[in-house]
């Protein structure tokens, strides 16, 4: 940066839940990261989100309005809906009004109003794609954003990108990642039981991860917010002789300690992700992950920090695999993570910021 003076960004958080309840997943220890790696350089951070969000180290905007659709729980033929009311809509409207008082605008929704909002701006704005690609209305919205301006398009992962198939330009992504390795520190003692960790639907595969841990007779802690509590109960209930533990949706040092007394991490995703920060947070830990290819999962998960398994492999596959990574060196697995550090993940950031900041004066 060319100037001693702070950068303004402000940061519009999903609009799902407040930050802090667990309904917008990952995403909230990415606004966290985010946070901490550009408050180490000349920004000044802003974030916009729904009212009675905490754990922020920031200045927040809170904006009222109706909960989105989550498009992890819709068909990808379903055109999601956004009344009059809707939180997302009111995010935008907002952030316009107080746009001049910002440098740089970065949303972190996947939501067509997210997309579309940009037109209606003078100061720049930029989208972070979280996750793979869900539904083909969004996407739509998604690609008209990126044809409109390619560089306010960002992905976590090459391999999430590449779920976007229309959307390949080559110079704004992969934003990276990080892990906050003061709080996710190497483990070397671990019990022998078994984590699952993401929001409880379907597509996250906690009913594999029931069967897997059943199958080796292993204790399962399970974390995260209950999205669908039928589900939950349907991938409980068949195995009575189970150990499992219900932790809901942890804070980062309480979820540090969970997870770094498993043997393995589960991921056995069924649709695409970005780079999930409970599996960069599990092999901080040293703890290895079993997980599926999905998305920026692959990207990650090498045969020295864990085992990736096929979508559609049976439940003795995974069987196989946690076994077989069970037997890895722990010591060795954090060292996996060293090319995501918060410095590189505040390098990456800080070149797009600057991308955004100096296409919209070379416009001007």
């Amino acid at each position: 940066m060319t100037s001693l003076q702070k950068k303004r960004i402000l940061l519009i958080a999903p609009a799902l839940g407040p930050i802090g309840s667990g309904e917008n997943g990952g995403v909230e220890r990415r606004i966290r990261d985010m946070i901490r790696a550009l408050g180490k350089r000349r920004y000044h951070i802003t974030v916009m989100a729904l009212p009675g969000s905490t754990g922020i180290d920031a200045t927040i905007i809170t904006v009222a309005g109706t909960p989105p659709f989550d498009a992890t729980k819709i068909s990808r033929q379903t055109e999601p809906m956004y009344p009059s009311g809707n939180a997302v809509v009111a995010m935008w409207e907002a952030a316009r009004l107080v746009q001049n008082r910002f440098d740089c605008i970065i949303g972190l929704q996947y939501d067509i109003p997210a997309y579309q909002a940009s037109v209606h701006f003078t100061t720049p704005v930029g989208h972070i794609v979280t996750v793979g690609s869900q539904n083909h209305s969004i996407d739509r919205a998604l690609r008209a954003a990126y044809r409109r301006s390619p560089d306010q398009i960002a992905f976590l992962s090459k391999s999430q990108a590449a779920s976007y198939p229309q959307v390949t330009h080559p110079t704004i992504f992969p934003i990276g990642t990080t892990v906050d390795t003061a709080i996710f520190r190497p483990s070397l003692n671990p019990q022998r039981r078994l984590i699952w960790a993401a929001r409880i639907y379907r597509e996250k595969g906690l009913h594999i991860a029931t069967a897997v841990a059943h199958r080796l007779a292993l204790p399962l802690d399970i974390c995260g917010r209950k999205q669908d509590p039928e589900y939950f109960m349907q991938c409980v209930e068949p195995y009575p002789q189970l150990q499992w533990s219900y932790h809901g949706f942890l804070p980062d040092r309480a979820f540090a300690q969970v997870i770094g007394s498993a043997s393995v991490m589960l991921a056995p995703y069924l649709s695409p992700e970005g780079i999930p920060g409970t599996v960069m947070a599990s092999l901080a830990c040293g703890t290895p992950v079993v997980g599926t290819p999905a998305g920026g999962i692959s990207d990650v998960i090498t045969p020295s920090v864990g085992r990736l398994v096929s979508m559609d492999a049976e439940v003795p596959t995974f069987v196989r695999a946690v076994r077989e990574a069970m037997q890895l060196d722990r010591q060795h697995i954090p060292a996996a993570i060293k090319r995501y550090s918060l410095e590189a993940f505040a390098d990456s950031l800080e070149h797009w910021i600057e991308i955004l900041i100096g296409e919209s004066k070379n416009k001007a």
